[in-house]
């Protein structure tokens, strides 16, 4: 297979997006995917007041349903307020089952062939359930200061909470299953709370400091949801395989401090994810968010380029699919690859580097973009620039979308942000 340098990087680039078309098995699971193409969660701050899915959800995910992709992962869906993003993000409860019944059966019943799993969530330090930062930490992290500040004195929650945590978890799957979704994530990425508890080396307690107690919450809840379920409900993870934030702070890092990655702890949680029952991870990776105060004197941070952030996306699915040959990663951050995306991510997964190619930003850019690349219609023109503009909404608690795009629904919004 030919090689794509992009930006220093070589990327396996195929000759046809022929093995984007094929369909995806996962073992172990009663689910098929149609194809190797999944839109990736993406928040948007734009749910009714009661946190259900609004017209702004509806907007944006027919679109997903009709892009040809042959899986959708629903955004961050909360089941405490105080886990909540901001206050227009989605949550399911009892009280709002309904409305999600509704907006599965929508999609499902004109796309019934694409596999829909949601993405159970609490966000943590970054919680603003009222529109004003109110962080939920499990331990001191100062490499996510650029987003919320949080002392080395702020209180962490307890061992009781997170057990209730775990708690709200397993029902929030009940919930979701009821709502007719085909499975769900139990998200471990991006600092959010079971995030941050991976690099809790610091905490005490049944949570913090060995790997094995870093790594109960998000272990021990997919159990918990799996033993609950059984066959027949996926129940996927999205992890960072590194946080390219210095050890200790940073979880897959070298413990020199510097920037390097070690996928020793990588490596030994995937493995445990799969002993839980795990057979489908949504690879990803942390962008380059050090606080120079807390690195040592000298210490270089890496650029941040778009080619190195996907470079690193895709270094690490590849690791873990060569290392777990019997699971199936989704590897992220095609999107930055704009017009040579489809090549690169039909090399990726004929090559076996990844088992599903997600877009996230992409989707939102580009209408029907999964079929596009498949049927060798695809129109650098229309795609994503990586302008940025829908992470400012998102930023601003605003419903989020393509602004460039999508501009008679999004631009408007983006507009009012620019101004304020």
């Amino acid at each position: 297979m030919e090689q794509k340098v992009i930006g220093g990087h070589a990327f396996p680039c195929a000759a046809s997006t022929a093995a984007l078309g094929r369909p995806v098995s996962i073992p172990g699971e009663r689910i098929t995917l149609k194809n190797a193409i999944s839109v990736q969660p993406l928040e948007g701050q734009d749910g009714t007041e009661g946190n259900a899915p609004g017209d702004y959800t509806r907007h944006r995910y027919r679109r997903f349903f009709e892009s040809g992709a042959g899986l959708v992962w629903l955004e961050s869906l909360a089941f405490e307020t105080d886990a909540l993003s901001g206050p227009n993000a989605l949550m399911i409860t009892q009280k709002n089952l309904d409305a999600y019944k509704r907006f599965v059966d929508e999609l499902k019943d004109a796309h019934p062939d694409v596999a829909f799993i949601a993405q159970l969530t609490h966000a943590g330090r970054f919680a603003q359930p009222e529109g004003r930062p109110a962080p939920v930490i499990a331990t001191f992290n100062p490499h996510y200061d650029g987003r919320v500040k949080v002392d080395p004195d702020y209180p962490v929650v307890s061992d009781e909470y997170l057990d209730r945590v775990q708690e709200s978890f397993v029902k929030g799957a009940e919930l979701c299953r009821q709502a007719g979704f085909d499975g769900v994530d139990v998200k471990g990425c991006h600092g959010y709370l079971f995030s941050e508890l991976l690099s809790a080396r610091s905490r005490e307690g049944r949570y913090g400091g060995s790997f094995e107690n870093r790594t109960r919450l998000l272990v021990e809840t997919i159990r918990a949801i799996k033993a609950q379920q059984g066959a027949g409900f996926v129940v996927a993870s999205r992890i960072c395989h590194a946080d390219t934030i210095p050890y200790p702070y940073g979880f897959g890092m070298a413990e020199d401090g510097s920037f390097d990655y070690d996928p020793a702890e990588t490596l030994r949680l995937v493995g445990a994810l799969h002993d839980a029952g795990v057979n489908l991870v949504n690879v990803s990776v942390g962008r380059v968010t050090a606080n120079a105060a807390y690195l040592p004197a000298g210490t270089p941070i890496p650029q941040d380029t778009n080619e190195d952030l996907f470079n690193r996306f895709f270094q690490g699915a590849r690791l873990l699919s060569e290392a777990f040959p019997d699971m199936r990663f989704v590897g992220s951050g095609f999107s930055l690859l704009r017009g040579d995306a489809p090549l690169v991510a039909a090399g990726a997964v004929e090559s076996g580097a990844v088992a599903v190619a997600g877009f996230g930003r992409m989707a939102l850019a580009y209408p029907g973009f999964a079929d596009a690349m498949m049927n060798g219609a695809f129109d650098p023109a229309l795609t994503c620039t990586v302008c940025g503009n829908c992470y400012k909404l998102l930023r601003a608690l605003e419903p989020t979308g393509c602004p460039t795009r999508d501009k008679d629904t999004y631009l408007p919004l983006l507009r009012q942000v620019l101004g304020k």
